[in-house]
């Protein structure tokens, strides 16, 4: 996908609590893959060595990742993709991706 410059693996449950905020997203299927674009992610992500270049002042100064990506993609129009169901968990109870059970798969898992 050309022009992409910043992904993350998390699939944020705020695109199914609060759908109006992604009522602007556009749809990516890949042979393997669907991606969504998304204004926003959480504080891991993956970036473009030039696009890290680039636009550091704006992740080096911004605290709170929501303002940040919120910046680049709306402000700046940085397009930010997730992979639908998510490939990534971010391990606080309130943000789990609501299409992946890890619990399932972990709980009683051999340690």
């Amino acid at each position: 996908m050309p022009g992409i410059e910043y992904l993350s693996l998390y699939d944020h449950p705020d695109r199914y609590k609060l759908p109006h905020r992604y009522s602007r997203s556009t749809l990516y299927v890949t042979a393997t893959r669907h991606w969504v674009s998304a204004p926003s992610t959480c504080g891991t992500f993956l970036v473009k060595f030039g696009a890290l270049c680039r636009d550091f002042k704006y992740l080096y100064s911004t605290k709170n990742d929501h303002q940040m990506f919120l910046r680049l993609t709306q402000r700046l129009k940085r397009p930010l993709l997730t992979p639908v169901p998510g490939l990534a968990v971010h391990c606080m109870t309130a943000h789990l991706d609501p299409l992946q059970r890890f619990e399932e798969s972990l709980i009683g898992a051999p340690e």
